[in-house]
Formats: structure tokens, sequence, C-alpha cells
């Protein structure tokens, strides 16, 4: 989004305002501008990083536990069953 100072400067000459679109000149509801600060705080805290830390090594522990048990689970052959994963 361009800074208002921007917005301002291109109405005092004539060639800067046809340049707008509608999408620059149209007005952003405040319940609007609320939710993507909200977001932004969010998306910009220290516990959001340490929460997506904390997925991401249990994925990777979920992952190693269900292919080592997977891996175990073919190499049985004597079982009749030894094909289906599930």
């Amino acid at each position: 989004m361009k800074s208002p100072a921007v917005f301002f400067k291109s109405l005092s000459n004539r060639e800067g305002m046809q340049n707008w679109s509608r999408e620059n000149l149209r007005l952003r509801s405040p319940f609007r501008v609320m939710v993507e600060k909200e977001v932004a705080d969010h998306i910009r805290s220290w516990r959001l990083i340490v929460l997506l830390g904390l997925t991401v090594l249990t994925f990777f522990g979920a992952m190693y536990v269900s292919v080592s048990n997977i891996k175990a689970a073919i190499s049985n052959t004597q079982d009749p069953d030894h094909l289906f994963l599930y």
C-alpha cells in the first residue's frame, strides 16, 4: 500500500490524479483495517514462531515414528497382511 503522502502529493498536480486507479481510491472499512492490524500483530509475535517450531518438530517426530513402523510392518513377510499398510 502506498503512503498517504504519495496520495496527497498526487492530488496537487493534474496528471498525478489521472494515474490513480479505482483500487487505490477505494476506502477500506475500519473493521478490515482492524482485522489486518490484529493479524499482523499475531504473525510478528514470538509466540507464533515458537508455536510453528513446535508444530514442525512434532511433524518430523511423527513422520520418523510412522516411517520406522511402516518399515517394520512391511519387512515381516510371514504375515499374510504384510501388503496392507493400514
